[in-house]
C-alpha cells in the first residue's frame, strides 16, 4: 500500500474486528512491533535459499511449557538423535525470548589434520 493514510485506514477496519477474528490490536505498520513466527519465518527462508549449506529451523519459543528444557535444546538432542553426524549445515534457530528474537547459529568445524570436530554457537539479539 504506497499512501500511508491508506494504511492507517486497513489499521483502522482490522483494529475495529469487534471478535478480533482479525488481529489481537496489533498496528501491522508500526516500526517498533515485533515480527511474527510466520514472518520471521518467511525472511529465513528466503535468506537460506540464497546462502549455500544453510538450514533454517521454524521460529520457536525460549521454553517448554511447565517444564525447564528449552525448544532448542530438545532439537539439538533430536536431532543429533537421529543423525550424529548431524549437523552437516549451518543451523538457523529463530527464538522467541518473550520480548523480542535472538537468532542461534550453529556450525560443525571439522579439523582434518587432528580429525577432531567442534559445534561452534552465535548468538544474534536482535
Amino acid at each position: 500500500i504506497p499512501l500511508i493514510s491508506e494504511k492507517q485506514s486497513l489499521s483502522k477496519v482490522l483494529l475495529n474486528d469487534k471478535n478480533n477474528e482479525l488481529s489481537d490490536g496489533t498496528n501491522f505498520w508500526d516500526k517498533n512491533r515485533q515480527l511474527t513466527t510466520d514472518e520471521i519465518d518467511c525472511y529465513l527462508q528466503k535468506i537460506a535459499a540464497n546462502a549455500k549449506n544453510t538450514e533454517v529451523n521454524y521460529p520457536t519459543g525460549l521454553y517448554l511449557p511447565d517444564s525447564n528444557s528449552t525448544y532448542l535444546e530438545i532439537a539439538l538432542n533430536d536431532n543429533i538423535k537421529s543423525d550424529p553426524s548431524w549437523p552437516n549445515e549451518v543451523q538457523l534457530f529463530p527464538i522467541n525470548t518473550g520480548g523480542h528474537w535472538i537468532l542461534v547459529s550453529l556450525q560443525k568445524i571439522v579439523n582434518e589434520k587432528n580429525n577432531t570436530q567442534q559445534i561452534k554457537f552465535i548468538i544474534f539479539n536482535s
